[in-house]
């Protein structure tokens, strides 16, 4: 049976995040690890929709930024969204986002 496929419009100060690490981890002895029991660590993810934000507080995040949230942030929805395929993502407040991580090219 063929999954259906989404898309997803934040609303006001939503953004929608595609994790860098949504996989499911295994311990040696073959126990799952789902994300929700694991330590508090960051997540790192990108920015794959925002909401329109309002007049108080205009979006701070733009598609393909690259931002750390808490694990705890938000919540997680599986669905095959348009562009970017079947994942786990997260939907949170962009106020739940620690910050915005920048890429440093090094010169040689």
């Amino acid at each position: 049976m063929k999954t259906k496929t989404f898309d997803f419009i934040p609303e006001d100060q939503r953004i929608m995040v595609l994790p860098e690490n949504s996989k499911e981890e295994t311990t040696k002895s073959g126990i799952i690890l789902p994300n929700q029991i694991k330590e508090d660590v960051p997540i790192i993810g990108t920015v794959v929709r925002v909401g329109r934000g309002d007049e108080d507080r205009p979006m701070r995040y733009k598609v393909g930024d690259i931002i750390m949230t808490s694990s705890y942030s938000g919540i997680e929805a599986e669905i095959d969204l348009v562009g970017f395929g079947y994942h786990r993502y997260k939907v949170m407040n962009q106020m739940d986002v620690m910050g915005k991580l920048k890429e440093i090219k090094e010169e040689k």
